[in-house]
């Protein structure tokens, strides 16, 4: 009787532990040549800016997809899909960054990282951008 238990207890423990999520791939600072070889691979992951729309046509990171951090609450169905796969947030210096990714680990997402220097650093070291701005 005592090793049926003892072997039921080890099985609800495996299960238990096989519906943990993954830990984070990524450090929590993702840096900038990280990310640019990262854009060369065909995996599935998502570079967020969190910036203003008019922020975003300015100038982008090529890949990066647009979602203010005023608005990712209303629109974390449209990332869902990325819930367990990397997230690099960015946005001009980090402040909107940091509400961004507190926001993301709330909901459930695993894997998000922030982006060394954010746009302001990505700018500085001259590495390309996408503009839609005419």
């Amino acid at each position: 009787m005592f090793q049926k238990c003892l072997a039921l207890l080890f099985m609800a423990w495996l299960s238990a532990c096989a519906n943990q999520p993954d830990i984070a791939a990524l450090p929590a600072e993702v840096e900038q040549q990280q990310l640019l070889s990262m854009q060369q691979t065909n995996e599935q992951w998502l570079l967020l800016d969190v910036r203003s729309d008019e922020e975003y046509q300015a100038g982008y990171i090529e890949g990066a997809v647009n979602i203010s951090h005023l608005q990712l609450g209303d629109k974390m169905s449209s990332i869902a899909q990325y819930k367990d796969k990397n997230i690099i947030v960015y946005c001009r210096s980090g402040r909107r960054a940091g509400i961004a990714i507190k926001l993301l680990q709330d909901s459930g997402f695993h894997k998000v990282s922030h982006l060394s220097g954010d746009m302001n650093g990505w700018q500085a070291a001259n590495l390309p951008t996408v503009s839609n701005k005419q």
